[in-house]
């Protein structure tokens, strides 16, 4: 019998990932985890970022990675509440400014872009287990109480009563499953950069041609907002933009007007000082960090999945998107992870 062709099986993106992400989970499972922190005495928190925990109802209308099943949220706070070390992000920024060790297992938890299901379905169950978490709103959605532009992308193609589309980006037939993907993201890569005026009308043109159903309010009203910080004492706010633009594609006017602006909305609806901030996509800039330390917020999330020091930068702080797995899950908190996949496979 000859041996399989690992070489070819390599060669692909997405089956490496598969093949990384089980390894990582045997490490888990078989205590390697829990060794390499033991061993190198690891230290720093991970912040974990989730955006929607949805309902059955709504799934179809929101995009796949941005949405956790209430069951696995469930479990996964369960799991957190147990086995590791839950902290508020004032927290974790008061212990970088002291200079504080920050042991293994500390975690975050975090949302964007204000879900109304973070209230309805979230909110409850991190009050049974005790967790404290912050949800960052990118307040013109909220002052409208409009959907996220992806999430009305992705209902446009899932409700469509057409499949003939023509766009700036191409011209396609959504019937074929290849076309509707392809069509799905280069419409989604090229709507991230683009500003508010510019994106609306794009949708606009894509609703006239697909005729979708309308979808369900997904998104927060402030006196919903309202009634979560009365419920919830342990649900903070934070700030996420104005209208969820690229920050690293605008001018220092632009990034100050949409910072200007998120801080003004929340602190008129709910007489709290905005003090952290989530860069949307994930994507920051030193001219951005700059705006957000004149503005006199505390720390900004942003990409990366390292973990938090106590020398962590405050105004990009690295965050994880949690995995479906809760073998992953487990080990992604440890505090093995990036470090460990790093050392033993060369990539995390």
């Amino acid at each position: 019998m000859s041996c399989p062709d690992f070489a070819g099986v390599f060669g692909r993106p997405v089956l490496r990932r598969r093949i990384m992400l089980g390894l990582q989970s045997a490490f888990q499972w078989t205590g390697a985890a829990a060794a390499y922190v033991r061993a190198l005495d690891v230290h720093g928190a991970v912040i974990l970022m989730y955006h929607s925990v949805a309902e059955p109802a709504v799934e179809r209308w929101i995009v796949p990675h941005n949405r956790t099943r209430p069951e696995l949220f469930a479990e996964q706070m369960q799991f957190l509440s147990r086995y590791r070390n839950v902290i508020s992000i004032d927290g974790l920024t008061r212990a970088i400014g002291s200079g504080r060790s920050i042991e293994a297992g500390t975690v975050v938890i975090t949302f964007d872009d204000g879900y109304l299901d973070t209230y309805t379905v979230a909110a409850q169950i991190l009050a049974h287990y005790r967790l404290p978490a912050i949800l960052y709103l990118p307040t013109e959605s909220v002052n409208n109480a409009e959907n996220q532009w992806a999430d009305r992308l992705y209902g446009m193609f899932a409700s469509r009563t057409r499949d003939s589309l023509t766009s700036p980006q191409g011209s396609y037939d959504l019937a074929d499953t290849h076309a509707r993907r392809k069509a799905f993201a280069r419409l989604h890569g090229a709507l991230i950069t683009c500003q508010p005026s510019g994106r609306e009308k794009q949708l606009q043109l894509l609703a006239q041609q697909l005729s979708p159903d309308s979808p369900p309010r997904l998104t927060l009203t402030w006196k919903e907002v309202r009634q979560m910080i009365r419920q919830y004492p342990l649900m903070s706010i934070g700030v996420h933009s104005a209208n969820h633009i690229d920050l690293t594609a605008c001018n220092l006017a632009g990034v100050r007007q949409e910072v200007m602006q998120c801080i003004a909305d929340l602190e008129r609806e709910t007489e709290l000082r905005a003090e952290h901030f989530s860069f949307p996509y994930n994507r920051c800039s030193e001219q951005a960090c700059s705006v957000l330390r004149e503005f006199g917020l505390k720390s900004a999330v942003a990409s990366g999945g390292g973990l938090v020091t106590s020398w962590s930068d405050c105004y990009a702080l690295p965050r994880l998107s949690v995995p479906d797995g809760m073998a992953l899950f487990r080990f992604w908190t440890s505090g093995a992870y990036p470090g460990l996949p790093l050392s033993l496979l060369g990539r995390a």
